[in-house]
């Protein structure tokens, strides 16, 4: 197994690029791992320690982001999540809860499934994200407050998730 995988990524030209079409969200990237949440239709969706966010206005994220300047990626997906389907998914979630296996890419592997996507329950953000590049479901990666070309994004065990401190 690699220590990490290699994601491509360049400057995001402009917020607007943000608006349309479908992003998985990858925030707190000093982190391993870090937290990944779903932009669709510039709608918010994100389950954290705390609460789960469900079609919240995007401004309401890009305004955090920009406010610290907080590095983060953006993996454009190849197709449009129903959005529907997404927030009834999101709905079922209140937060992270480590010790129940349900963490922030639980509601998005649900939402996967529900499009045909195979894709298991205990599948980790690395291991989920070198799937959709495998079967052509990332189309491309930006970054914003990020300078390199590449991200590198840890491997990582269940263990290492029980770890982390909330």
């Amino acid at each position: 197994m690699k220590d990490y995988i290699e994601i491509q990524v360049r400057p995001l030209n402009s917020i607007e690029d943000l608006r349309k079409n479908a992003f998985l969200i990858l925030t707190d990237i000093h982190i391993t791992p870090p937290h990944c949440s779903l932009l669709l239709n510039n709608q918010w969706y994100s389950l954290n320690f705390n609460e789960c966010k469900n079609g919240i206005p995007a401004e309401i994220l890009l305004k955090l982001i920009q406010t610290k300047n907080q590095p983060t990626i953006f993996l454009q997906l190849t197709f449009i999540p129903n959005e529907k389907i997404t927030s009834i998914i999101f709905n079922q979630y209140s937060k992270v809860d480590f010790q129940n296996n349900i963490t922030c890419i639980s509601p998005i592997k649900e939402i996967l499934v529900a499009h045909d996507i195979q894709i298991s329950k205990n599948t980790l953000l690395y291991e989920m994200i070198e799937l959709l590049y495998k079967i052509q479901l990332i189309k491309e990666g930006y970054s914003l407050f990020y300078t390199e070309k590449n991200f590198c994004l840890k491997t990582y065990s269940k263990e290492d998730l029980m770890r982390i401190k909330i």
